[in-house]
């Protein structure tokens, strides 16, 4: 990857199976998250940050693209790039984030996603995950997936609650000092806890919402919800799943060269001559050696056809 760029060792803590990341669009930038999840749902978030700026100019997305390319390394160097990256395109800039993950979606591992409307997730009383149905947006080809905020944060608060080290719990990161790391000063630990969750009833089910509390910023929690809702979209099994990294010693090694003479199904390309006037035709077969013996064809003997 020619941009791709390395983070300072120990970033990633030790545990971790796979990261994702989750990026909240803004009127002025980005806020994302990057998230780490180890086996049974053990999660940890050493990283959080900001990026502001003009967003009609290219240094915001620039910046954002940086971001995404990523390599983040653990404490030995070996290398995680997140197994997806979810792109919140709601907001004033809709066109433009779905032109940038059209742009960058296969390079950076780029979805789009968008929180889904609490009132249509309310159907009959039967139970989804935190992906609802996905669309194609027509100016541009993306898959927008649809995620169902108040059933992912309801997951989450859940796991933010437990008190406990193990499967399920949050991990924030700290300072030797006790100071701040990551990004993660009182404010932005204040977002995570930015909401609150009514019941209510509704067609004989129990619906649960959630709210903003005012003057609270929500920007973690929502950047939280698109790395759970980035892994979901991976479909990794992340209990059961081979650890999602790239060893130390093929950190910065260029990947093998391909034989660019040979077919992705193994088969050599070669031109069949023909006639002078129609020119050469590109096929695909097996390339034998001049002196190859070749059978003749419908199991007649060599000879024995009829010459001119």
């Amino acid at each position: 990857m020619p941009d791709e760029k390395f983070s300072e060792k120990g970033i990633i803590p030790e545990g971790t199976i796979a990261t994702t990341l989750g990026i909240d669009s803004q009127s002025d930038g980005f806020y994302f998250l990057l998230a780490c999840w180890g086996r049974r749902m053990e999660c940890w978030l050493p990283l959080t940050g900001r990026i502001t700026g003009d967003m009609r100019a290219d240094a915001v997305w620039k910046a954002l693209l940086e971001v995404l390319t990523t390599t983040w390394l653990d404490k030995d160097g070996n290398g995680y790039r997140p197994v997806i990256s979810a792109l919140d395109i709601q907001g004033d800039h809709y066109p433009q984030c779905l032109e940038f993950v059209r742009a960058h979606g296969w390079l950076a591992r780029l979805r789009a996603v968008r929180g889904y409307a609490a009132q249509r997730a309310v159907v009959s009383g039967r139970s989804f995950g935190i992906l609802r149905n996905r669309y194609v947006d027509k100016s541009t080809g993306v898959t927008v997936t649809n995620v169902d905020v108040d059933i992912a944060k309801s997951q989450l608060a859940n796991m933010l609650a437990r008190k406990d080290p193990g499967p399920g719990y949050v991990h924030l990161p700290c300072a030797p000092d006790g100071g701040i790391a990551g990004g993660w000063d009182l404010d932005a630990v204040g977002e995570l806890t930015a909401e609150y969750r009514r019941q209510s009833n509704q067609r004989g089910y129990t619906v649960s919402r959630w709210y903003k509390k005012s003057n609270r910023p929500n920007h973690r929690l929502d950047c939280l919800t698109y790395s759970l809702a980035a892994l979901a979209i991976s479909r990794l099994k992340i209990d059961t799943c081979p650890l999602q990294r790239v060893e130390a010693r093929h950190i910065g090694k260029p990947a093998p060269a391909q034989d660019s003479e040979r077919s992705p199904f193994g088969a050599r390309k070669m031109f069949v001559k023909s006639d002078p006037v129609i020119g050469g035709l590109a096929g695909y077969g097996v390339e034998l050696p001049p002196d190859h013996r070749r059978p003749a064809g419908w199991g007649a003997l060599p000879g024995s056809g009829v010459c001119f």
